[in-house]
């Protein structure tokens, strides 16, 4: 894939994070009992996560994934980071354990390659042997934090969800796709984000965290009629997900229909 300027959108945000002291993401905010009550297997990690929880917290439990139960101990924390408030969260993350054959055991398997620094095998796995209900958007969560426990600030396997993937899509001529695991769009993600990263001088999930931040406030006086619908749809299913799960079922479908209407 040719090489993509960094777009004026992030190279405003890398600015403004700089300028606001360089800030944490937002931690996110859960519900300790709705998890603990669904996934009782996992409450030692549960009892021990903040009431809001930020990456740093859900990576301490990728640190050291040698068995099965720890892996799935990893996935849990990165699935509590991912969903947040979100109603379904437990239930989607207790599904994809109890209803996949060896779940941790197969979790470990992708987890190891991360741990060990090649994010690209440890994509691979996943995509050969993938878990049922587990897709690329937290499939990704989980190998992040995974990938972060290398050490090695180049072997970090950036998350790709929804949002960054809308992003790409409306700034650049990229239109990665998250409906299946696809190695081949995932490395060119990593090409593309590691690129930026070199030229702004910054880590890779440094990156994804602008362009996931920049999703919600395009910058005044770039704004364009489709980036303030693009941007308003991005807040629109953030609100959208703290209501009830069947109803964020329901309303998730249209937004994704109008988001890909307004990007054409």
């Amino acid at each position: 894939m040719p090489e993509i300027a960094i777009p004026l959108v992030l190279r405003e945000a890398h600015d403004r994070w700089i300028a606001d002291g360089r800030k944490e993401q937002i931690a996110m905010r859960w519900y300790p009992r709705s998890w603990r009550d669904r996934l009782v297997d996992y409450r030692s990690v549960l009892d021990q996560l903040p009431s809001q929880v930020c990456r740093s917290d859900a990576a301490e439990w990728a640190v050291g994934i040698d068995n099965a139960h720890r892996a799935g101990e990893a996935f849990v924390a990165a699935m509590v980071w991912g969903y947040g408030p979100v109603g379904y969260g437990p239930y989607r993350t207790a599904r994809i354990l109890e209803e996949n054959e060896q779940a941790t055991e197969r979790l470990l398997k992708i987890a190891e390659p991360a741990v060990e620094g090649d994010r690209m095998r440890a994509f691979r796995q996943a995509a050969n042997s993938p878990l049922k209900h587990l897709g690329v958007a937290f499939g990704t969560k989980f190998l992040y934090f995974c990938s972060l426990a290398s050490g090695d600030d180049r072997a970090i396997a950036p998350v790709l969800d929804s949002v960054v993937a809308d992003w790409l899509s409306q700034h650049t001529p990229f239109s990665p796709k998250i409906d299946s695991w696809r190695p081949k769009d995932y490395e060119r993600y990593v090409d593309l984000l590691q690129c930026w990263a070199d030229q702004l001088d910054e880590r890779i999930d440094t990156v994804e965290q602008l362009i996931f931040d920049s999703e919600w406030a395009v910058p005044a006086g770039t704004r364009t009629p489709t980036a303030d619908i693009a941007s308003t749809l991005a807040q629109l299913r953030r609100l959208v997900n703290d209501l009830d799960p069947a109803v964020t079922d329901r309303c998730e479908p249209h937004l994704t229909e109008l988001r890909a209407l307004t990007s054409c």
